[in-house]
């Protein structure tokens, strides 16, 4: 067990990572955004984009980049300007924004929301600030069910790949937040598990799976 001030480079660490993918586009001066996209999609269908915001630093920031969209379209188009000015809301250092895409009428394609660096711009307190900014989210396009699509593909991998993508992992139990009085620094507040590293058993997942499915099935025959 130790502290360290370094999050994990991938926060993919839990039962989550299978069905979506988290992707830091910008980490630094106490601010980080993640975009978190679904792994499948519907051909055809919405998929819903979210970008975390958090701002841990005292000033007040905005920002804003462009996302090149392939087999995605935003209102008909493939380009998807981001902004957020933190003067709009009330300042609590964590914000969430989504954005519905809509998937093309494809399957077995991927489609993805790419970062484009040089239409970066981010401010504290109006003045810029140095950094640069990247990453794609990408989502497996499916004429199958969702969630379908997710076991058939989680049965694909091979088991050593599993075992190397999970066995050596930090398990991160809190962070703490930490606050200047004085001369000295004193714990503000603790957040317990702050990357959901929860663990589920294989029956008890497949369970929740399967009843999952039914479930779309039911609705998607209308419930009779």
């Amino acid at each position: 067990m130790y502290l360290t001030n370094q999050g994990p480079e991938d926060v993919n660490l839990s039962y989550r990572s299978l069905y979506e993918e988290s992707v830091t586009v910008y980490s630094g001066e106490g601010v980080t955004l993640r975009q978190i996209c679904p792994r499948y999609v519907r051909s055809g269908q919405i998929a819903e984009l979210k970008l975390e915001i958090e701002n841990l630093n005292p000033q007040y920031l905005s920002f804003t980049y462009q996302l090149n969209l392939t087999c995605f379209a935003w209102e008909d188009k493939q380009v998807l300007t981001i902004s957020f000015d933190e003067m709009m809301y009330e300042k609590t250092g964590r914000y969430t924004l989504t954005y519905r895409l809509q998937a093309a009428q494809a399957d077995g394609v991927e489609a993805s929301a790419a970062v484009e660096p040089e239409t970066f711009g981010l401010y504290l307190s109006k003045q810029r600030v140095g950094g640069q900014a990247g990453g794609r989210s990408a989502a497996y396009v499916t004429a199958m069910d969702e969630k379908e699509e997710m076991i058939r593909q989680y049965h694909r991998q091979a088991m050593e790949n599993l075992l190397e993508n999970t066995c050596q992992e930090t398990i991160y139990l809190c962070r703490i937040f930490m606050g200047k009085a004085a001369d000295s620094y004193i714990i503000d507040h603790v957040e317990n598990m702050p990357y959901r590293q929860y663990v589920m058993s294989n029956p008890l997942n497949a369970a929740l799976t399967h009843m999952l499915i039914e479930e779309g099935r039911r609705g998607a025959g209308g419930g009779g």
